[in-house]
This record gives structure tokens, sequence and C-alpha cells, in this order.
């Protein structure tokens, strides 16, 4: 909802002449205030060729406004201070505050803990960074140490923020002075909803999707804000700052807007181009996650437990276990878990998001009071998926072995199973099968079940595979839910023995799977299987197939 605009004085009319081709919107990035986040969305709805970025479009070293470069470019931001930018520009100025003593922790870890970078891009250039701060006197253990003998660092936490947005002394009566005729936009981290919304708003632009600001892939802040000597050092330090941010949170309630003619300013932000491609066709990269949701703190529960998902609204929890419905399965419940960005995470990989970050999609996202409340709670449906153990190897030798064999190198275990094996030939199924149940090329793809979904007696329905449509009758009974669960396009059948390919190498079988899939299986390999998965046998056989007579 948009805030309340306010009344201010008029626009000055003294000064040089406004330069009307200049940028209609600067954004003045707070070194460690989300800005990261805000240049990204700039580039996606607005357009990257349309936004000028200090430090990606020219150098960020550059002492003077680069008129001739920006150009015509609607938008401008960038690590700069509002007195880098001409007074005879009038672009609607927007920043985003944040708690001073927040931004300088961060700002210290950013410096001194590369290894908390999301990327090994952002790892390495963090490391020069942190290089060149020990050259200047910054110590890496100790923060205090630091802000008494690093210059550059202690002024880059030393009221920073009213410099950022001064045009004279860095102080709260500076910055307002600086705004009090300019068309601004500011607001503050723990409000970056409001923030965005208005912004947004401004420009025509409602529908734009959630986003997050950058999150650290640890819990740093909790030793330093346990310092009492350094919080009151770096209060001492930010007395202005404190000033200015406390007014926007509470004067403003985090969304200080000042614009002297609404109407003139929304239609010329209104006119900005914009991307006309949905977002959805916009594929999110993988170094960009971090930004949509807080990296997995100490784990709460152990693996296998660690992998269950939970659908909170729906009180479902679902056990993955790998194989050909696992992923459908795991679909489902991402929309309806109510998992920030579930877009997102579809987008980047289920397992590979979870696995590192806190979507709230899994159950060892929530506290532990909260765990322990829903393991004794009988309100949520408990469910797993439970393989014949002979298609499941059929189906992980046809997924890893047949279909992506030049791949193998990348996958643990593999490479061992290939030793002595032609790579021109591939593996033949029995060859997998007698590596995969000789114990000595332990993989988590090819653990027993058991392993997997331990204490079964525990799960209202365990499912087979074949059982999808069961499983919809039973959410819509239980849960009134409406959902179509895709089934697999082949499937092998369950115990299937033909065997007639079991020693044709994986690269010289026929390039249609139906020609093969259920014919890689004789009778010895699927006794050497029941060996070995003897309990995973006893558990599929032991799955009722009729609807369930369960009370809702």
């Amino acid at each position: 909802m948009s805030m309340p605009i306010a009344v201010l004085s008029p626009r000055r009319q003294t000064g040089p002449p406004l330069d009307m081709n200049g940028p209609e919107l600067v954004f003045l990035h707070i070194p460690k205030t989300a800005g990261t986040s805000q240049q990204r969305e700039f580039n996606q709805y607005i357009g990257r060729d349309h936004v000028f970025w200090i430090g990606r479009d020219c150098p960020a070293g550059v002492l003077r406004y680069p008129r001739s470069r920006i150009g015509v470019k609607p938008v401008v931001g960038g690590h700069k201070y509002l007195s880098f930018y001409p007074a005879s520009l009038d672009p609607l100025y927007t920043a985003i505050l944040r708690d001073p003593i927040e931004r300088a922790i961060s700002l210290f870890v950013f410096y001194t803990r590369p290894e908390l970078a999301s990327t090994e891009h952002d790892k390495k250039s963090r490391v020069s960074s942190l290089r060149a701060m020990l050259r200047k006197g910054i110590d890496p253990d100790s923060m205090v140490n630091s802000i008494r003998s690093c210059r550059p660092f202690r002024e880059e936490i030393s009221n920073f923020q009213c410099r950022y947005l001064s045009r004279g002394k860095p102080t709260f009566a500076g910055v307002c002075q600086s705004l009090r005729n300019r068309d601004h936009l500011v607001g503050t981290v723990t409000r970056y909803d409001r923030f965005r919304s208005e912004l947004w708003g401004l420009l025509g632009r409602s529908e734009v999707s959630p986003l997050t600001a950058n999150r650290s892939r640890d819990n740093y802040a909790a030793p330093f804000l346990e310092d009492e000597a350094l919080l009151a050092l770096i209060a001492e330090l930010n007395q202005e700052d404190r000033k200015l941010v406390e007014w926007v949170e509470s004067e403003h309630q985090g969304l200080w807007l000042n614009l002297v003619d609404a109407d003139e300013r929304k239609a010329r932000l209104q006119r900005l181009p914009r991307v006309t491609e949905p977002r959805e066709e916009i594929a999110p990269k993988w170094d960009d996650a971090a930004n949509y949701w807080p990296a997995r703190g100490s784990r709460k529960l152990q693996w296998p437990l660690s992998r269950t998902m939970l659908a909170e609204p729906q009180r479902l929890l679902y056990m993955p276990n790998p194989g050909v419905v696992d992923r459908p399965i795991q679909r489902m419940m991402l929309r309806h878990s109510g998992a920030r960005h579930a877009d997102v995470i579809l987008a980047l990989g289920i397992d590979r998001v979870v696995e590192r970050f806190a979507t709230g999609l899994m159950l060892h996202d929530r506290s532990e009071e909260d765990i322990a409340a829903i393991a004794t709670s009988a309100d949520y449906f408990r469910f797993a998926i439970v393989y014949h153990p002979v298609s499941r190897l059929v189906d992980l030798y046809r997924q890893r072995v047949v279909a992506a064999p030049d791949s193998l190198s990348r996958w643990p275990r593999f490479p061992d199973m290939m030793a002595g094996v032609d790579p021109a030939l591939g593996l033949t199924f029995r060859q997998f099968v007698e590596a995969v149940t000789s114990g000595r090329f332990n993989h988590r793809l090819w653990l027993p079940q058991v392993r997997y979904l331990p204490w079964a007696a525990e799960y209202d329905r365990l499912y087979r595979p074949d059982q999808l449509p069961q499983i919809e009758r039973d959410l819509a009974r239980l849960r009134g839910l409406s959902v179509t669960i895709s089934a697999p396009e082949m499937t092998v059948i369950a115990g299937s023995q033909g065997g007639r390919h079991a020693d044709t190498p994986a690269r010289q079988l026929p390039a249609d799977p139906a020609e093969w899939l259920n014919e890689l299986a004789d009778e010895a390999i699927a006794a050497r299987i029941k060996g070995y998965y003897a309990r995973d046998f006893n558990l599929y056989n032991g799955i009722v197939t009729e609807d369930m007579e369960v009370a809702s």
C-alpha cells in the first residue's frame, strides 16, 4: 500500500537550469543496504540497456559524473554520493537505509570473511578486497581494532549514510536540507517491501513479483551483537545516521517520500521503458539464489529426516525417495507449501535450493519447537513412495548411465564403477547391478529405501509409483485438494525380468528405450537385487492397493 506523500516546499526556482535530458531515476546505492537486489530488478523490469550502473558501465572510481557515457539512459545507480550528481539533474532520487550497527557489522564481515560468498566469482573478489584492506590496517580477528587502526574502514561506518544523502555535512540536518527541494524516495531494509511497492507503483509496475535483499550464508552477526564495547563504539560513530534511520522508521513508517508535483513525476516515470516478457520467462541464475532466501543454518534434523518436505497450509509431510515419481510429487508439495519464491525454487532445482537455503519448504526450516509439535501432532498426513527394487535400478541405469553417459565423471562413485570399462561402450546393466550390490560403491542414489524411510510404520500411507491417481484421490478426500501429479512418460514394469539386453553395453542399446527398458533384468540379476534389497522388497510388497479408509 502506498504511503502518504509528504507535502514539502515547492521546487526551487533558483540555481542552474534543470537538465530535462538527464536520468529520470537515480539510485544511491549505499553499500550493504540491498542495492544489488534493486539493481537486478531495474535490469529485469526496465531492461539492462536502459540502466547505467557505475562500477559496471564505467569504473567505480570515476570522479566526475559521466554525462556523455550515460547519454539518455533513464536509470542511473551505483556506489556514489548524492553530491556526485550535478545539481541541475531532476530525477527521483532513491535510496535504502539500514540500522547503522547492522550495516557496520555486515561490512566488516564482507571484508574479512570471503568464505561466506555465495559464488566463486564473488569469493575471489572478496579475497582481493581483503588483501587490500589488510594493507590498510583492518584486523579480521577484531572489529574494534579495525575501527581504531583502519581509517578507510572507520570512515565507511561513520555516519556514512548521511554522507551519501547530503550535499553538505554528513548530518541528519544536512540530509534534510539537501533533499528538501528534491523528489526522493528513501526506504529502509527492515521495510524493504514497502519501498519496492511504492517504487514500482510509481513506475506503473504493480505486478512485480516479491524479492528479498541479499542474505549472508550464516548467522554472522550474533557474536558481534554480544560485544557491548563494540556496539557502543559503533553507536558513537553513527549518531547522525541513527537519527536519520530512526526518523524515517518512526516518522514515515519506513518510507520517506517527497514528490513536489506527484502527477508530473508519475507521468515521467511511467514513460520509462519496460521489459514486456513475463517474469517466469526470465530465468533466474544460481548466483542470485542468496537474494531470495536466507542461507541454511545449523541442522535441526539429521539425514534423512532433514529431507522431509512440508506443506504447512495443507498439513502434508512427504519424505522424498529418489525415483521416477519423486520430482512430480516434490513439485506438487512446492505448489501447496507457501514457500517463498516457489517459481525460482522450481527453476533452480528443488533439491539444489533446499540443500543450501531455508525456503520454508522443508521441515527443518522450522524452529525446534515447531518440529517437536509437528512430530507429535495427529493433524498431518505423512506419506512416501516405495519403488520395486528392480524397477528402481532400471530407472537409475536409464537416467544416469544410458541417457547421460558423458556426465558420469561428475557424479560420485560412477567413475570408480567405470574402471576397466570401455567408455566407448559403457556399462551393461549386469555390470551396473553387480557394482551397486557389491557394497563397494556406496551412493545415496542407490541406498536401500529403508534408509530413506526410517520408521516406515509411522507414515499414514506408503504408495507405489503406479498409485499416483490414488494419491490424488486421497488428498482430495483428506485435505480437499484438487491435484494432478504427472506420471512419467515411460515406466518400467515392476519386477520385469525379460533379460534380453542384460549384457548390452549402454551405448549399444537401441535408440528407443521402449525396446529395452523392460528387457534388462534376467532372473539372476533379479535374485541378486532381491538379496541385497530384501527389506525393500518386504516394504514394497506390504503396500495395500485399495483406496484408503482413513477418516478425514
